[in-house]
């Protein structure tokens, strides 16, 4: 027996079904049904790339509604004529009651060059029979057939592909004369310190199929490079696959865990996948230049060299063309190579190959193309004890039916994340699977009154978006080959050693365009409104935040950090003090001077990278990340509130991944821990606050104040699982203690006003405690029009926080949580709705009967709903039902409080009839 709850924060105008019909209507689509566990949800595929592009391979998540789907025979989709597609439907995430909560969609599409496909996914009974993708194992490792195209990976001397066929003729005629790849010794090559180490001499530690549907499948392997003596760096790679598709995706990461400090780094000479086709020459090259296309024969070594984000240089043999295109172009027709011989060939693209440099992708006269991480022909990159290199590749297996370029035109459409788009309203307030109080951006969906915010907000916000792009242009970075990454082209714009920004520590470097989850930002900005520069955006941001947030989680125990102000995700171990034993080893970590903590966390945003592309390493990444505040002291409970609610906000992000138990037993210790604080009375009065009695028991420390609004955000995030989270030292409470006192003092009775203003452009208070706490004032204080406030400072802080040119740092906005904490706010000034119920007796024979008894808070009326398809409209405390035939039912209820707000309250197999 489960139970679910499931809140609604506004009885929307336009209700979900109403916006379903009419954007359905709008597609020329309709199939739209009311009953509980069916829907549809059109779904929009849009070409950017400006090609035409047949079978075009889409595979990305979509969310649902609690309740409606538990497996995949419960899905389907039509394209606009209402014919049924292949498809195939994998959960990548389940709600507390089993069902699905993001689901990957695979399917291929023929896409016209700049036009949108309209299609249709059903919920309910009746999902469609496919084609179907084969996998076969063995002891060898794993063959797989999409139909034109087979190849296989092994699971000792990991190669990536070792061989591959392709018979478009629909026959798998799979003979050699069909053969593009043969077996070889190349896969993951990474040179260090001079020697070459590869996949296919190291050790395989894992190999599975993570992954299998009637369209998709997934293989992923990790283990160690090896030379043939020793073993270095650890690696991930996961080979996806689609029926009926000749494309291969490689997600690639790399990460040196070993090593006894961040200074045990090593010389990398070049990192690369490399995979050689079959020729009977030195094969013939394609490689996609920004007006056009490099072409012609193999002379030694042919290659693209993407020196900085505005420069590259093409090589063939002695011929060397050097272009430059302007700072930061991001020309989408580079970062991509054909290599043909004998009428086949291999095409691979890499993806935002320009902004990655220095990168390189190189055709040899032998056959082998290798896209190289890390080029070759670059500086060797200094690679220290907890740092990753992530990337996309994909892979085009082809014949002569097909021109080069053509093969070019759809390798570059990869450039440009192409997803089946579900519509605003279903991300948000139609399915509550990212956040159950976001609300798109649809003008329908909010009160008139509010129409003057919502627009200025979104003009803001698109302005903030140009100059984080205008800021790549200008931002300041280290030579690639000098700041351990060489990856700092996603506008990060780190500060220099000894910069007077930061003028405490001359080795500082700040990476602060990943600060506070700012990949996050546009994630929920893209749900708002479905624009998808916001989606590239995020994403471009999230590899590059995995990449760096391995120096923060501490992938070993033991391994002191570096003194680094602003790692992505959260800067541990600046913070955490090595404690050693009397050999002089490391065995634990206490509080530094500056206490232990996590001041930044990433961890929705992974998530949310994982939801949308269906790709594990950003899920993998959270986890180990939030796995951080489970085995180590993170926060700084007398200073630093933000440490708190970070670890509040990645714990609870992992818990509605995973609903694994350890994880809200985590934030309820760490609950406990802040009422502890607040119940114990001051700590520490800062000296411009005059203590004053009747404050008493609020905590004034100094520090506290200082973005508070993280902390109360993180107790937000928390009370989604813990709705108890009140009383006398309650949510209340905590808003108080951490607010400014000498606001009171200052505004003679207002309430509100000059403590957060008048240090808003130094601190970025009306930002983080305005928008943050705003909430929880007008709930403590209903009295004064915080709300007010609370929009007009999330509005004016898009920019103000965002990137300007005397500084040239980037800081985060917390603007972008401001519409769900304002809809929350209002929700909490009016009664809270709880929805409870008990049954007696629970276990019963056909024909007897059972009495409800309706224990829930707020009510004005309700709806039952007993399982057997017997109802009830009853608003008595005692409702009877009476149960016909045998069986186990689930019982729903429902109530509403006469607003428009209601919440639902479902356990799993309540009732049992003998």
């Amino acid at each position: 027996m489960s139970a679910v709850k499931v809140s609604g924060a506004k009885a929307w105008k336009f209700a979900v079904l109403v916006i379903c019909l009419a954007a359905l209507a709008a597609a020329g689509l309709s199939g739209c049904r009311s009953d509980d566990r069916s829907f549809s949800v059109p779904l929009t595929v849009e070409e950017r790339s400006g090609v035409d592009v047949e079978a075009a391979v889409i595979s990305n998540g979509v969310p649902l509604p609690l309740g409606a789907v538990f497996d995949a025979s419960d899905l389907k989709i039509k394209d606009k004529e209402g014919k049924l597609v292949d498809a195939g439907f994998t959960p990548l995430q389940k709600w507390q009651d089993g069902s699905w909560r993001f689901v990957q969609v695979s399917f291929l599409s023929d896409l016209k060059a700049r036009d949108k496909s309209e299609y249709l996914l059903i919920g309910g009974k009746g999902g469609n029979p496919v084609k179907g993708i084969s996998v076969q194992e063995d002891d060898d490792g794993y063959t797989v057939i999409t139909g034109p195209l087979k190849f296989t990976v092994l699971k000792k001397g990991f190669n990536v592909i070792d061989q591959a066929w392709i018979d478009l003729s629909g026959e798998k005629n799979f003979s050699d004369e069909n053969k593009i790849v043969d077996s070889h010794d190349r896969g993951i090559v990474v040179n260090i310190d001079g020697k070459e180490y590869t996949s296919s001499k190291g050790t395989v530690t894992s190999t599975k199929i993570e992954r299998l549907d009637d369209v998709l499948a997934v293989i992923r392997t990790e283990g160690k490079l090896g030379n043939g003596t020793d073993e270095k760096l650890d690696y991930k790679l996961w080979i996806k696959a689609w029926a009926g598709s000749r494309e291969v995706e490689i997600n690639f990461n790399i990460a040196k865990k070993e090593g006894k400090t961040w200074d045990d780094y090593y010389n990398i000479g070049r990192i690369s996948v490399d995979i050689p086709i079959i020729t009977d020459g030195a094969p013939e090259f394609t490689f996609g230049a920004n007006e056009g296309y490099h072409t012609g024969t193999v002379q030694g070594k042919a290659f693209i060299y993407q020196k900085s984000s505005s420069q590259y240089e093409f090589v063939n043999g002695q011929d060397v063309e050097t272009v430059d295109s302007g700072k930061f172009t991001q020309t989408k027709n580079t970062g991509w190579a054909v290599a043909r011989s004998g009428g086949k060939g291999l095409g691979v693209v890499y993806r935002w190959f320009w902004e990655n440099f220095p990168s390189t992708i190189s055709i040899d006269e032998k056959g082998v193309i290798s896209a190289q991480v890390w080029s070759e022909t670059h500086d060797p990159l200094k690679l220290y004890t907890g740092v990753a290199k992530t990337t996309d590749f994909r892979f085009y297996f082809h014949d002569d039916s097909e021109e080069p370029h053509r093969v070019g035109d759809r390798l570059k459409s990869f450039q440009l994340i192409t997803i089946a788009q579900a519509p605003t309203s279903w991300y948000c307030q139609g399915t509550k699977a990212i956040d159950p109080n976001l609300i798109d951006l649809d003008l329908n969906n909010w009160p008139e009154e509010e129409h003057e915010y919502i627009k200025e907000y979104v003009t803001r916000f698109n302005e903030a978006y140009f100059l984080l792009l205008d800021g790549r242009r200008w931002g300041t970075h280290y030579s690639p080959g000098e700041d351990g990454y060489g990856f700092m082209n996603f506008g990060d714009g780190p500060i220099q050693p000894g910069d007077p920004i930061i003028p405490w520590s001359p080795e500082v470097t700040w990476w602060s365009n990943n600060y506070y989850d700012h990949p996050n930002i546009f994630f929920i900005h893209f749900f708002r409104t479905g624009d998808l520069k916001f989606l590239d955006y995020a994403l471009q941001h999230e590899y590059h935040l995995m990449d760096i947030d391995t120096a923060s989680y501490d992938p070993e125990d033991g391994i002191p950090g570096e003194y680094k102000s602003c790692p992505a995700v959260m800067h541990i171990k600046r913070y955490n003090q090595p404690v050693k034993d009397e050999k002089g080893e490391i065995k634990d970590y206490v509080f530094g001077d500056q206490g232990g903590h996590w001041h930044f966390q990433g961890v929705e945003g992974l998530f949310n990278a994982y939801y949308i592309t269906g790709n594990s390493q950003p899920l993998e990444r959270g986890l180990e990340s939030a796995d951080y505040a489970l085995k180590k002291y993170t926060m700084n409970f007398d200073s630093q509130t933000r440490s708190i609610g970070h670890t509040l906000t990645g714990l609870a992000a992992a818990y509605r991944h995973t609903w694994d138990e350890k994880y809200l037993a985590r934030m309820n210790w760490v609950w406990e821990e802040l009422k502890k604080r607040v119940s114990e009375g001051p700590i520490a009065i800062s000296e411009d606050i005059p203590y004053r009695e009747e404050f008493k028991p609020y905590v004034y420390v100094r520090n506290w104040p200082f973005q508070t609004g993280i902390l109360l955000g993180g107790v937000y995030k928390y009370r989604a699982f813990a709705p108890e989270v009140k009383g006398e030292y309650g949510i209340d409470n905590v808003s108080r203690n951490t607010l400014w006192v000498d606001i009171w003092e200052r505004d003679t009775g207002k309430g509100y006003n000059s403590g957060w203003l008048r240090d808003a452009n130094r601190w970025n208070y009306e930002s983080d405690i305005m928008t943050s706490s705003g909430a929880w004032l007008h709930s403590v204080y209903p009295e004064k029009d915080f709300l007010k406030i609370l929009r007009q400072a999330a509005i004016n802080n898009v920019t103000s926080s965002f990137p300007n040119r005397d500084n040239k740092t980037f800081s985060q906005s917390f603007a972008y949580q401001w519409i769900t904490q304002y809809e929350m706010a209002k929700k909490e000034v009016r009664e809270k709705l709880y929805a409870n119920f008990t049954a007696y007796p629970r276990k019963i024979k056909a024909g007897e009967t059972v009495t409800f008894n309706n224990q829930s808070k707020g009510m004005k009326s309700c709806s039952w709903s007993f399982g057997d398809g017997g109802k009830s409209d009853s608003n008595e405390v005692n409702v009877t039902h009476t149960y016909k035939k045998p069986g186990t039912y689930d019982v729903r209820l429902e109530i509403r409080d006469g607003r428009g707000n209601r919440e639902v309250l479902v356990i799993k197999d309540y009732i049992v009839v003998e």
